[in-house]
């Protein structure tokens, strides 16, 4: 994605990294100002994962695999995905991730935590709640919008109008690459990894160090509540 991209400003272009040699080297002068425009938005089931081992806490061992999509498409205002009336909210580049806490002595998954939307859409699950394929986590990503998910179903947003689909689609089993340095010469970069979304790349994300909390309800997703 780095290597096919355009660097630029709210309202132009800066720099074409096809011509760069060292992108990353390169990436790395530039401030949060700027924004990574790409120019191939076809996902793949070839993209690798990023996988973050964390810890910190002697309770629990934190793994959280970081997942980048070039773009994210429009969400049918209407309610769903066949209706075309209303569409809202496509953008390039963005990012989302699941944690697993795991048991530090068996390694079993404890609980998972699904990132969806930020903090209000996200969703805590306890291990023994979660899918599993020959002993694998499953996880569902959402039509369009590449919100994560513990199940295939309707995930009903703001009073129905807006909400999340997921299916039993396409298998994804994704290579997993591990950022084994405290943070990588790729992850410094602090330039937004679409345009004109402004997601960040994953070590100045809070999913970098931390999850929320506290889970959502059906309540909070239906009446859009933080």
């Amino acid at each position: 994605m780095i290597q096919s991209a355009e660097v630029w400003t709210p309202t132009e272009k800066v720099l074409s990294l096809q011509e760069e040699k060292e992108p990353v080297q390169r990436l790395l002068r530039y401030s949060n100002g700027y924004s990574l425009k790409h120019t191939e938005l076809e996902g793949s089931l070839d993209a690798p994962v990023y996988a973050r081992v964390d810890r910190r806490d002697p309770q629990f061992i934190r793994v959280v695999f970081f997942l980048i999509f070039p773009f994210n498409g429009n969400l049918n205002v209407c309610g769903t995905p066949s209706c075309g009336c209303i569409s809202a909210g496509a953008h390039q580049g963005d990012l989302e991730r699941v944690t697993f806490l795991l048991d530090p002595t068996t390694y079993k998954i404890s609980k998972v935590y699904f990132g969806a939307h930020g903090s209000k859409d996200g969703l805590w699950l306890n291990g023994e709640d979660i899918e599993y394929q020959d002993e694998s986590p499953v996880i569902y990503v959402a039509w369009n919008s590449h919100a994560l998910y513990p199940h295939a179903k309707t995930w009903f947003r703001y009073f129905g109008t807006v909400n999340d689909y997921t299916e039993k689609g396409q298998l994804w089993i994704p290579r997993i690459i591990q950022i084994e340095e405290e943070i990588p010469e790729w992850q410094k970069i602090k330039v937004h990894l679409g345009w004109p979304d402004h997601s960040n790349f994953p070590a100045f994300h809070s999913a970098w160090n931390e999850d929320p909390p506290v889970s959502t309800s059906w309540w909070k997703r239906f009446f859009g509540c933080c």
